[in-house]
């Protein structure tokens, strides 16, 4: 499964944001969105989601399709982590 990192802009009002979200999970290719840490206490952090883009969808095309959003200001595929392996 693929991630898209989707972070809205400063000015989209928290009360908003459900709204917001429902609307924007409704994109083809997503199988559903959630924030990164509604609790926080960065203003920041409370505007990242991540969406999870269901298998066989065009991740590329998802993505541009969120970026696309007046209320988006970004939508990234994060770049992939892994842990380092030791040689045996």
């Amino acid at each position: 499964m693929t991630s898209i990192m989707i972070t809205l802009k400063p000015g989209v009002a928290e009360p908003s944001r459900d709204q917001l979200i429902q609307r924007l999970a409704k994109t083809a290719g997503i199988s559903r969105i959630h924030a990164l840490d509604a609790r926080s206490k960065s203003a920041a952090v409370r505007r990242i989601y991540y969406a999870e883009v269901a298998d066989g969808a065009d991740v590329e095309s998802v993505r541009q399709q969120l970026a696309a959003a007046p209320e988006v200001e970004a939508a990234e595929v994060p770049a992939a982590r892994r842990l380092p392996t030791t040689p045996e």
